[in-house]
């Protein structure tokens, strides 16, 4: 869970410092463009454990290549 956290901060923060000034990438715009993915990134932490280690991990997988794949996006629609 805090391994997507930091990859989702540390993406966010590449995507910023990276911008130029005609396409500005700023933290409103990552919110506005990945609402559903902040979502999921919050309830990361409701995940039930008793439904066992490989649903849980494959869940936070797919979490993770998410926030990769939206950040690829956000690439290159600005």
């Amino acid at each position: 869970m805090m391994r997507n956290i930091i990859s989702f901060y540390t993406k966010a923060q590449k995507a910023i410092e990276s911008s130029s000034e005609e396409k500005k990438v700023t933290w409103l715009t990552i919110k506005n463009s990945m609402g559903d993915l902040l979502y999921q990134l919050t309830s990361m932490k409701f995940q039930d454990p008793n439904t066992g280690e490989a649903k849980v991990v494959s869940h936070m997988k797919s979490v993770s290549e998410e926030i990769t794949q939206a950040f690829r996006n956000l690439e290159d629609t600005v």
